[in-house]
Formats: structure tokens, C-alpha cells, sequence
């Protein structure tokens, strides 16, 4: 499941820190994935441990994962706009 999935998911379940920081990194989504854990916290005006609790309930196992989920979003996003030029 991808990450705006899970964010739809669990959208009941977050707090508004929580909320702050997801909004951040589904709209900066290629900034993000070349941030660490660490700058995207002090972008975001929040804890690293803020960070970590978000990724918990969104059921990632880590910041990592969720930088591996953007990647993943972001290259189909770029197939399909190219599959959608050679037609």
C-alpha cells in the first residue's frame, strides 16, 4: 500500500503534528526523499521522534520506508506520464 493510501487509512487516527508533518511530505514529495530524518524535522518544525511516531502509525517500519514508498510513487508517476506521451 502506498503512502497516501496508508495516509487515508489512518487519517482518523493522526494528530494535527502528525497531519503538519504528512501534508509536508506528500507535497514536497522529491524534496523529501533527499532529506534526511533529521532536516525534515527542522523544515517541518517538529521532533525527529515526531517523525518516527507518524511512520509508526502509518505502519512503515521506519523513515526509510516511507522515503522508499515515495521513490517507488514517484517513478510510476514518471511511466506513466511517459507511456501517456508515446501514445
Amino acid at each position: 500500500m502506498d503512502i497516501e493510501a496508508r495516509a487515508r487509512t489512518h487519517a482518523h487516527e493522526l494528530s494535527e503534528t502528525d497531519k503538519q508533518v504528512l501534508s509536508y511530505i506528500l507535497e514536497h514529495k522529491k524534496e523529501v526523499i533527499e532529506l534526511g530524518i533529521t532536516e525534515l524535522s527542522q523544515l517541518v518544525h517538529v521532533s525527529k521522534s515526531s517523525i518516527i511516531r507518524l511512520t509508526k502509525e502509518l505502519d512503515f517500519k521506519g523513515f526509510s520506508e516511507i522515503i522508499f514508498y515515495l521513490e517507488q510513487s514517484l517513478n510510476r508517476k514518471k511511466e506513466n506520464k511517459h507511456a501517456d506521451q508515446t501514445l
